[in-house]
């Protein structure tokens, strides 16, 4: 697995994370592909078939507030957001219940097979240095639904030469991604844009863009982990 490393700003000490690069993704197909490749004796219709009615068990399992376990995965359920003191109910509007995804040993094992490459980082990747919430008045830390934000850095023009392009926030329990729609100041290093309504949680921001004339997404990596509150 090929990466580089990032600089982080820490206490104004340097420091630096390293940063999966280049990896590449399997999809529900290609898995298909490879339980049936010539030779097996499992049939496309018939693998489709329990793997889907395999997690939509586990769907309903966990729609029913029940927790899963099995020799790969567990998956528990679980609150996220503050309770001003103990008499405080649930309310969606402040709280958030969340699925944890934990893999067990045969599932983590795989890493012991994969042999780390440093490569040199892209120096044309879009480069976020610090984030600012309007709102909250805060850099690097809380990002305020429905808010203004300033991001600072290099490269990050977006210039709309192909689908995809724009600020997205990925949330890091769910790991869906909502995206800015509103982008004020679009200039190499500073973006403004509002920030989308997003749920309570952590997230994380990532700007996705070309280059002036190209149409090749390049995607920004930024370690920082902002909180909705």
């Amino acid at each position: 697995m090929k990466y580089t490393l990032q600089a982080l700003r820490l206490n104004n000490q340097e420091s630096y994370t390293a940063k999966p690069i280049e990896v590449k993704t399997m999809t529900y197909d290609q898995l298909i592909d490879i339980i049936t490749k010539p030779g097996s004796i499992l049939k496309d219709t018939e693998t489709k078939a329990v793997i889907d009615s395999y997690w939509e068990t586990i769907r309903n399992c966990l729609s029913e507030g029940k927790n899963y376990n099995d020799d790969n995965i567990s998956i528990r359920l679980g609150f996220s957001g503050k309770f001003a003191d103990r008499y405080e109910r649930f309310n969606p509007e402040k709280h958030e219940i969340t699925i944890n995804i934990y893999p067990k040993q045969n599932i983590k094992s795989a890493i012991n097979d994969i042999q780390p490459e440093f490569v040199s980082p892209d120096i044309n990747l879009p480069l976020i240095r610090s984030v600012y919430d309007w709102s909250s008045d805060t850099e690097d830390s809380l990002i305020t639904p429905n808010s203004g934000m300033d991001i600072k850095g290099e490269k990050l023009k977006i210039h709309n030469n192909t689908e995809g392009e724009g600020i997205f926030f990925i949330h890091q329990e769910s790991f869906t991604e909502y995206q800015a729609e509103q982008i004020r100041i679009n200039q190499p290093k500073t973006l403004t844009c509002r920030i989308p309504d997003l749920p309570l949680g952590n997230y994380k921001i990532e700007v996705r863009n070309t280059t002036r004339k190209g149409n090749l997404i390049r995607k920004s990596y930024n370690t920082q982990v902002f909180t909705v509150k």
